[in-house]
């Protein structure tokens, strides 16, 4: 199989041909016998911490997450309403998530311990 170039863009390898009308491609093993493999906990569980970790609008410090069968619990405190919804909203975009369970409480962020 061989790509072809040019100063701007990629073309399709020569043996795989893009059927736009039907969103296949041909060329490729038939992609309908892939098993599906479910996100286990621990991998929601690192995802969300990194999501909130990243997030500018969540102050993610105190946060607490856990996981079971697929069910996301968000503890802590954030300072607005709007935090405690980006929250459940970016955790509920995460494969394998099937609901987010938003215990998450406004107040002042919580002092820490020196």
């Amino acid at each position: 199989m061989t790509d072809r170039y040019d100063d701007d863009h990629v073309t399709q390898p020569d043996d795989v041909e893009v059927n736009a009308n039907m969103g296949t491609l041909s060329g490729f093993p038939d992609q309908g016998n892939v098993p599906h493999i479910e996100p286990t906990d621990s991998w929601i569980h690192q995802e969300a911490l990194t999501l909130l970790k990243h997030d500018p609008l969540i102050e993610h410090d105190g946060l607490q997450v856990s996981v079971a069968d697929g069910v996301v619990t968000l503890r802590g405190v954030v300072r607005h309403p709007n935090e405690r919804t980006a929250a459940e909203d970016r955790i509920k975009l995460l494969a394998g998530v099937k609901r987010v369970q938003n215990e998450l409480k406004i107040g002042p962020p919580l002092k820490k311990e020196e």
